[in-house]
């Protein structure tokens, strides 16, 4: 079905009936990225991009991904939690600051090295609510210090990203349903 939505001369949206607030806009271009959006009289979430799906390649984000991930934000939003709200629920760099000095001081020699990774490359995640970064963005930080000739320190970055999250649900700071990004 995704196929068929031909663009037009101005963006349009499809909704999912099956899963609330999950759509498609399909763009000018023939671009079609993911979207969801929720309202109730003391919520809006506004759009929330959650990736691109491309016609005629590998999509960068699947029609299930994108259901997955709709779900997650759909029980944020259940709970009332505004996924959208960035001053709502812990930030990234908030969060990193309790991890670095709850975690990493105490646990590994290597602390030094999560900072350095965190002021080179994470900076621009610290405002964001860690309930709304997407896969894209940590997929977009690692191909940047990819294309840098830096593959090691990508894959140390990544693998820093995973514990970070993991321990945000482990301590209680996003939901046993959030998926690690």
């Amino acid at each position: 079905y995704l196929e068929s939505l031909a663009p037009q001369t101005k963006i349009f949206l499809v909704s999912d009936d099956a899963m609330p607030g999950l759509g498609l806009a399909v763009h000018p271009s023939g671009k079609k990225t993911f979207f969801w959006r929720r309202h109730n009289k003391d919520i809006d979430t506004g759009r929330m991009t959650l990736g691109i799906w491309r016609d005629g390649r590998i999509p960068d984000m699947t029609i299930m991904q994108a259901s997955d991930r709709a779900a997650e934000l759909n029980t944020l939003f259940n709970a009332g939690i505004n996924p959208a709200d960035r001053t709502k629920g812990i930030t990234f760099g908030d969060f990193f600051e309790i991890y670095y000095s709850d975690h990493a001081m105490v646990h590994k020699k290597s602390h030094r090295d999560d900072l350095s990774i965190h002021r080179n490359h994470l900076g621009p995640l610290d405002k964001l609510s860690m309930a709304v970064i997407t896969p894209g963005q940590i997929l977009d930080i690692f191909t940047s210090i990819i294309k840098a000739g830096h593959a090691a320190h990508a894959n140390k970055t990544l693998a820093l990203m995973r514990i970070v999250f993991r321990l945000a649900v482990d301590w209680g700071y996003l939901p046993d349903t959030h998926r690690n990004p």
